[in-house]
């Protein structure tokens, strides 16, 4: 997916074109996007029935980092985001579909 940059002013955003959506993200956005992912990391882990604790281990971040990433307090880059991914037992195509649901969700707040 091929983003467009809008501006270097502090206010930059990109397009995103995502299915029948142009989704302008923003700065202002991205906490908003870790909210959501932290929120939907946090989901599938109890869906598993596991702790912080162990997924943390899995991962191999600390238990208040992996609280962070939940949260949305920290970025995730995206290795780890992968990483926490397969050890929630998902594949990536699932989660991009799911992503792209989590913005479509954002998209419709604003």
């Amino acid at each position: 997916m091929m983003s467009e940059h809008l501006s270097f002013e502090s206010t930059q955003a990109y397009k995103l074109p995502i299915q029948d959506i142009s989704f302008y993200f923003a700065g202002e956005n991205e906490a908003q996007i870790n909210n959501l992912i932290g929120h939907y990391i946090r989901k599938k882990r109890k869906e598993l029935g596991l702790t912080g604790s162990q997924i943390a281990s899995r991962v191999g971040v600390s238990q208040q980092q992996f609280s962070r990433y939940e949260v949305g307090i920290s970025n995730i880059t995206l290795p780890r985001l992968f990483l926490i991914i397969s050890k929630l037992d998902m594949d990536i195509e699932t989660f991009l579909n799911d992503l792209v649901m989590i913005v479509k969700r954002l998209h419709t707040q604003d």
